[in-house]
């Protein structure tokens, strides 16, 4: 539930955690947040083993000027963060980009990281980005985000895909005609001399 609360105040140790504070704790539950993501990882395979003492959390999710910029940050109570990672509906995963050398963070240091995406190139409709921190081979809760993509680079692509392929079809059947009226005149020239012979 400390993954989905809906945060309280500001945090009262903030170097050893971001977002507990002493009088509301991680803030209040939010219950209906809390069971999308428990009917989410019941659901997928990929997270039957997760390690809470891995960090990863949303810090905001913007979709603006054709780019949507998600980003956040992840941190190791026990140790330091080595990647984060996130896909695009259960696709391959990619690794995010960061705001620092990865190499530098050690434990109980937050990196953030970013994603940023084309919602032209995306298709057309909703796509769920997961966001993971990995640590050795453990890994944390998922940051799931839903986003929006307007498949217009995609369509675009395929009419220009398409009219390519008219205009050379009609390159060929005028090159064929061409040829075809070239053989005809040929062959009409041949006839009529043989017709002027035998007279």
């Amino acid at each position: 539930m400390k993954q989905t609360s809906e945060r309280l105040g500001g945090p009262t140790f903030p170097e050893i955690d971001p977002y507990w504070n002493r009088d509301f704790g991680y803030g209040s539950v939010d219950a209906y947040e809390a069971v999308k993501l428990a009917q989410f990882l019941a659901k997928n395979p990929d997270y039957t083993y997760f390690d809470v003492s891995i960090q990863n959390h949303l810090i905001e999710a913007i979709n603006s000027n054709n780019s949507i910029n998600i980003s956040g940050h992840s941190w190791g109570q026990m140790g330091g963060i080595e990647k984060v990672e996130f896909r695009i509906d259960s696709g391959d995963w990619m690794e995010t980009s960061y705001s620092s050398d990865m190499s530098t963070v050690g434990s109980l240091e937050p990196i953030d990281w970013h994603i940023i995406l084309d919602p032209n190139q995306l298709t057309e409709g909703n796509h769920q980005i997961e966001v993971k921190a990995i640590s050795g081979n453990s890994q944390s809760l998922p940051v799931i985000v839903q986003v929006e993509g307007f498949g217009l680079s995609i369509e675009n692509s395929i009419v220009t895909d398409i009219l390519i392929s008219l205009f050379s079809i009609l390159v060929l059947i005028g090159v064929a005609f061409l040829v075809f009226r070239k053989f005809r005149s040929n062959s009409f020239e041949e006839i009529s001399i043989i017709d002027a012979e035998l007279i």
